[in-house]
This record gives C-alpha cells, structure tokens and sequence, in this order.
C-alpha cells in the first residue's frame, strides 16, 4: 500500500473541521425534532422534543376540537413537553405553567374543554386597573342590581391558577345565581368536597366559564351594584 503524505492527512482534518460551519454536521439528524399527539377517551398524551409551540397546538386541534387564543406571539418558540393520559384542562394547565403564562382562562362547552383564552399581563410599568365605584350615580337606583365582584386575587390559589382577575363579577357557581357575597361564601361550602365545579364570571361584558375544584377559590369578594342591562340575561 502506498503510504499517504502526511500533508494530505493535515489537510483532510482540516475539511473535517469545516463542515460544521457550512451546515453539515453528521452528529445533527433531522429526527431532533419529535411530536406525538395522541387523544383516547378525551384524554390527550403529548410528546414534544425540540418542537415549536405552534406545532404543539397544530398538532392537539388535530387530535382534539380546541381553540387557543393569546399565545400567537410565541408561536415560534421551541420547547420541551410531555404529558400521558391526561384531560386536556389539566395537560394546559401543566403547558401554560411551563410558559410562565398565568392570567388565563378556560371555557367549557357542557363537559368539554373547547376554548382556552390567554391573557397578557400588565407591565410593570403599567398604572393598577381603577377600582370600579360602589354605585353608578347616573343610573337611577331601581335601574341598579346587586352582584358579586371580585375585589382581589390571592397569590397561588386556584382562582389565580385560572385566570381570575380584580373586577371580574362572580355570576353563577354551580349552577346557583349569585347576587350576594353570602350566596357565594354558601355555596362554596356546601360543594367543599366536589371535585369540580362550574362558575360563571363576566368580564367586560363577555361570560368566562371556570371549571374548578370544590371549596376555596381564592378570591376576596364585595357587593356591588351594576346598571341591569350590564348583566341583562345573566342573572334575570
């Protein structure tokens, strides 16, 4: 066998050593990026390694009727997740957590999960939200109807793991109209050990549907007079 110049081994590692830099790298398969979405009896199992947000939810509306708003910004970014067998509320939950999104909310068509809206926080920078007045004065007062408003969020609770916000009126809770503090604080005892629970809430006009564990939401709340026609159809 002919020996090789020594030369030409200098200049073969040299080439070994430059592919990278024009995009070849034997170590780098397509394969490493990897998605598996799978649904059976309602329950959703995720598989993403290296995988863009948006393919993760292109990939769940494929195996489940779903729609997310809120998150368009973040299409793009590449991320790690895997959940097994898991109902959908709670396989976002555990998503939106690892997003470090918490001002979010889930809407319920019967027992499905079928909308998921999430909400982007204030800057710091941002003046607080006002603190809407007890009474409307302009409003005559038999035009005025008592309601439930939430006058904070406490940090961790489930109220807060779902989006609850200052302000929100507390509409329904189980099933039950609410129009008082009392009706609420009843309820919410009488249903401590139910595993889920249903509340209604409106926000600037527009019902927002929670699904959440029986007992302590979270919130403090305060009466509170609306003109009628602000929740005209919800409480009537």
């Amino acid at each position: 066998m002919v020996p090789v110049p020594w030369r030409w081994w200098m200049l073969l590692l040299v080439a070994l050593a430059w592919l990278p830099s024009i995009g070849f790298n034997p170590s780098v398969a397509a394969a490493d990026t990897d998605l598996t979405v799978d649904v059976k009896g309602g329950r959703l199992t995720i598989m993403a390694e290296k995988v863009q947000l948006k393919e993760i939810l292109d990939g769940i509306y494929d195996a489940y009727p779903l729609t997310v708003t809120g998150l368009e910004a973040r299409s793009s970014e590449i991320i790690d997740f895997k959940a097994e067998n898991q109902p959908p509320e709670k396989m976002f939950k555990r998503l939106l957590r690892q997003l470090g999104e918490k001002n979010y909310a889930f809407e319920f068509k019967g027992q499905r999960l079928s909308r998921i809206s999430v909400m982007p926080e204030a800057g710091a920078g941002a003046a607080p939200r006002p603190v809407p007045p007890r009474e409307t004065p302009s409003v005559p007062a038999e035009d005025l109807v008592s309601v439930v408003r939430v006058d904070r969020v406490i940090d961790g609770s489930q109220a807060q793991d779902m989006g609850v916000q200052s302000n929100d009126l507390v509409i329904e809770y189980d099933g039950i109209k609410i129009s008082q503090p009392g009706d609420l604080i009843r309820e919410v005892k009488q249903k401590s050990d139910s595993p889920s629970v249903g509340m209604v809430l409106l926000r600037d006009g527009a019902p927002l549907q929670l699904t959440l564990a029986g007992g302590f939401i979270g919130i403090h709340i305060v009466p509170h007079k609306v003109p009628r026609e602000t929740v005209a159809g919800y409480i009537d």
